[in-house]
């Protein structure tokens, strides 16, 4: 054991000493007073002589001799439920943001990300709702190569540079701790309270400048850097425009954005298509990748003139990565039967909880809760949008991916339990609660509720939605006080591990029958 003291320069004025100095000259005292010392001038500090010594004293002596504890935000079990409410994702009075209490209470200043993307100029020309915006950056979220990290005062000054050089015309897209993106003029957010800019992520457009040669934020430099704009690197996701006259189709990469009256002109050739949900899923098989988000930039004009003119932005995935990362909308080729989801589902969670060793009711909660998950897809809306119209009832969008807008609002976890809590087999169980529960959280919901939108109208009563809804707040408080904050949450976990691998299974091997359970 090495212990490091310093000794004061005698020619300065001696100070107050710090706690962390007292605690040093305690320490050194207990060694030289209490630790047996050699012949050579060392110390006995063996695991054994240490035991001995930390018996014998006392615990004044103890607590003199250690190291001082550090400052800490106060941590109380009315913050920690108010944090396990994620489906509340507005500003809760009283529940503060979790940076401070990760950071710890230090002296070091607060910090800011900043970030460039081409297309949040397209997004803000098009004021689309925040709604979308959500959508997008949930979709093609900012990854930690893109960041560009300082202190926030420092973030600020620069930002304030790049606001005189555009006046109020810069929009940016902000992004909370929690992800949550809005839109925003860049001296409207420069004008508000200074702690907005703390711990958030702003996503300057491309043309806003600011980007040294070197990697650091400047907010005089005015050139456009076309590598400021990293998100394909490696090649994982890919974005483009899409423009369409009529029913002919043109894409471009979003890294040409900044698009003039010649836009179609400096396209690629056009093809025709019925729809621009099937364009995207061509151009995605081209890109060897699916269809993840399709969002819509500029509406055609109604009546479908031949030279209606319009315009949407594509955000294309890995099959592999879209399975683990957004298994809920990812796209496939050749898409799974819902029975043959649930089925794989089932195996998955059987699998995982044999390995874990679950106890009995526990394993067949979540069993049953995989068997039942993605039963609300079974309904004309969700496999509509997903642009099925036939027979056959499917888990997944096929290649032109997912249009939500069609849902209304309407999740399938939510038709899930409605289906599930009629089910006599599932309502007989011991964790017919955590079934329930495990099913409406798989997508992270139900932490405390849903939305009213998401209420399953075409199959059941308004009393019977209003009642589920409730019952899923008072089911969420329940097991949360039985399981604890993280067991439930571990749990909740479990179902979704089963429905990613389920959904990673049928995009690497097609569909096919789950191997039998070892």
């Amino acid at each position: 054991m090495i212990v490091e003291t310093r000794d004061r320069e005698s020619n300065k004025q001696e100070k107050e000493p710090q706690d962390l100095e007292r605690a040093e000259a305690a320490t050194k005292l207990t060694i030289e007073e209490k630790l047996q010392k050699s012949e050579a001038g060392s110390y006995d500090a063996s695991p054994r002589a240490l035991q001995r010594l930390l018996t014998e004293m006392s615990d004044e002596e103890r607590e003199q001799a250690f190291a001082p504890k550090p400052r800490v935000a106060t941590l109380t079990d009315i913050l920690l439920d108010a944090w396990s409410l994620t489906s509340v994702r507005e500003a809760l009075p009283g529940r503060p943001d979790v940076a401070p209490y990760l950071h710890g209470l230090t002296a070091d200043p607060p910090e800011t990300y900043v970030a460039w993307r081409a297309e949040v100029k397209l997004l803000a020309d098009a004021r689309v709702s925040k709604e979308v915006v959500n959508l997008w950056f949930r979709r093609c979220p900012i990854e930690a190569r893109e960041k560009l990290r300082d202190r926030t005062d420092r973030v600020a000054k620069e930002l304030q540079k790049i606001a005189k050089r555009f006046g109020g015309s810069m929009n940016v897209a902000v992004l909370s701790e929690r992800g949550e993106a809005e839109l925003i003029a860049l001296v409207d957010l420069l004008n508000n309270n200074p702690s907005a800019l703390e711990y958030r992520t702003i996503v300057l457009p491309v043309d806003a400048g600011g980007l040294t040669a070197d990697g650091s934020l400047d907010g005089s430099v005015k050139d456009l850097k076309s590598d400021c704009d990293v998100a394909e690197v490696g090649g994982t996701r890919n974005r483009q425009v899409i423009l369409s006259l009529g029913d002919s189709y043109w894409n471009l990469p979003v890294s040409s954005a900044l698009l003039g009256e010649t836009e179609i002109e400096s396209a690629s050739d056009g093809q025709k298509f019925f729809s621009s949900e099937r364009a995207a899923g061509r151009i995605a098989r081209k890109y060897t990748k699916v269809v993840s988000t399709l969002i819509t930039l500029v509406q055609p004009l109604e009546g479908g003139e031949e030279d209606a003119k319009a315009r949407y932005l594509l955000l294309m995935v890995e099959p592999k990565q879209a399975a683990v990362e957004t298994p809920e909308s990812v796209a496939y080729e050749h898409r799974p039967k819902l029975d043959e989801h649930l089925q794989q589902a089932t195996w998955w969670a059987e699998r995982i909880a044999t390995c874990l060793a679950l106890e009995e009711s526990q394993k067949n909660a979540l069993i049953t809760a995989a068997r039942w998950h993605d039963r609300g897809k079974d309904r004309s809306r969700w496999q509509h949008s997903i642009f099925n119209h036939g027979a056959d009832v499917f888990a997944k969008s096929g290649p032109s991916g997912m249009d939500w807008r069609m849902l209304g609002g309407y999740r399938h976890e939510f038709g899930s339990i409605l289906d599930a809590a009629k089910n006599e087999e599932v309502r007989s169980l011991p964790e017919a609660e955590l079934v329930l529960h495990l099913i409406a959280a798989h997508h992270g919901r139900a932490r405390p509720h849903f939305e009213d939108d998401a209420w399953d109208t075409d199959h059941h009563t308004t009393a019977e939605n209003s009642q589920a809804a409730r019952d899923v707040m008072r089911r969420f408080g329940l097991l949360q006080h039985r399981f604890g904050r993280w067991g439930l949450a571990w749990l909740e976990s479990l179902l979704r591990c089963s429905d990613v691998m389920a959904s990673r299974q049928a995009v690497e091997q097609g569909v096919s029958e789950p191997p039998e359970v070892e």
